[in-house]
């Protein structure tokens, strides 16, 4: 857990679960994802704050 409490900003290309991907297309603001992308995931599972 060497990223414990660490927080980071993540673009929304990287899928953070919760929260509206939309590559910049306005008919995509309600595709919100419900998990992680790997990196994502990877960050968390290392203690990181998403």
């Amino acid at each position: 857990m060497w990223l414990h409490g660490v927080p980071i900003t993540v673009k929304e290309s990287f899928d953070p679960a919760g929260s509206p991907t939309t590559w910049g297309i306005p008919e995509l603001k309600d595709d919100i994802r419900s998990e992680d992308s790997d990196a994502v995931a990877r960050y968390r599972a290392a203690g990181g704050i998403v």
